[in-house]
């Protein structure tokens, strides 16, 4: 997911390449049931948990923990609400699991605005319009601290999706979080946010 140079060299074009040709082969065989689904200016993506992993849990089949279990957001509630009271129908907050991929491709390109927190759902920024003359784009990553990484390596742990939107060319803002379940103020969300769109407007 860093999409790193040493897998491509010098081949920045090849790289674009490919991600062009994914980005096409989804355009043109997306659903039209999909096609007909809403699309939002700015997405909150939630996490949550996953009932077959509780069950693996339970029976000692695995380990591995997933969704809210890992991390959460403790107030997402209220940065929902207070997105919705500030947004309003730009707004809407999404649960990914168990989405089908072709949904997920539909909602993170027509979106100008990714909210998430560190996991696996913004891998799908891929998907999102580079920023070019006619078009702007912004992930928002919500980053709790990294306790089980060891110190030396903290640094690298949660630079992943800043370097996955580097080379797609998506500006990254990170919004820290004091730990992996604690809560985020909403009105700094909303602010962030709010900056973020009028740059978008500004440079469209």
């Amino acid at each position: 997911d860093t999409f790193k140079d040493d897998l491509y060299g010098q081949f920045d074009m090849l790289k674009e390449k490919t991600r062009l040709k994914v980005l096409n082969y989804f355009q043109s065989t997306l659903p039209d049931y999909i096609k007909k689904m809403p699309t939002y200016d700015i997405v909150l993506v939630e996490r949550t948990n996953e009932e077959q992993y509780y069950r693996a849990i339970e029976e000692k089949k695995m380990d591995q923990l997933s969704g809210a279990m890992l991390r959460s957001v403790e107030n997402h509630g209220d940065l929902v609400q207070a997105m919705r009271n500030e947004f309003v129908t730009k707004f809407d907050n999404l649960v990914l699991e168990r989405a089908s991929i072709y949904y997920q491709y539909h909602i993170f390109n027509n979106a100008k605005i990714i909210i998430a927190q560190h996991g696996a759902a913004l891998s799908n920024m891929f998907f999102m319009k580079p920023t070019n003359e006619n078009n702007s784009c912004t992930v928002i990553e919500i980053s709790p601290p990294s306790p089980n990484v060891l110190p030396q390596f903290r640094e690298g742990a949660k630079s992943h999706f800043k370097n996955l939107a580097k080379h797609l060319k998506i500006k990254h803002i990170i919004l820290e979080q004091s730990g992996i379940h604690s809560a985020v103020p909403a009105q700094q969300l909303v602010d962030v946010t709010k900056n973020a769109m009028n740059e978008i407007d500004g440079s469209i």
